[in-house]
């Protein structure tokens, strides 16, 4: 089972199709609560090896978004991994500053870049 579907693409879990349908809703990612989020990423860090992450924090779509800069900043703070934190939205695509991102983007691969080159020198 990979992660996409232990938390994202959940199958039935029940041969009652209301309660697994309720099971769903329940514990998707959008419906659970701020510590759970927080253990699931820190699973995938530590399994990954993760270098950075990138957060993009859509203003079209609230309960997606809602908590994921306070994951970032709590691994940020625990393992030391920068982070990228974006704004748009998804109903509006002209709501963005596109060279404003792209500067963002460029700036926070060559923060990687420098933080793969310490590993490297440790």
């Amino acid at each position: 089972e990979t992660y996409f579907t232990a938390y994202w693409a959940k199958k039935f879990m029940t041969d009652d199709i209301f309660e697994s349908l309720a099971l769903k809703y329940l514990t998707s990612w959008t419906n659970t609560r701020l510590p759970h989020k927080i253990r699931i990423m820190r699973d995938v860090v530590r399994d990954f090896q993760i270098d950075g992450i990138a957060v993009f924090e859509n203003k079209g779509c609230r309960a997606y978004s809602t908590g994921q800069l306070d994951v970032a900043a709590t691994l940020n703070d625990e393992f030391g991994i920068p982070y990228l934190a974006m704004t748009g939205n998804m109903a509006d695509p002209g709501g963005h500053d596109a060279k404003g991102i792209r500067h963002k983007v460029d700036a926070f691969k060559e923060l990687l870049e420098s933080h793969a080159a310490a590993k490297i020198d440790a």
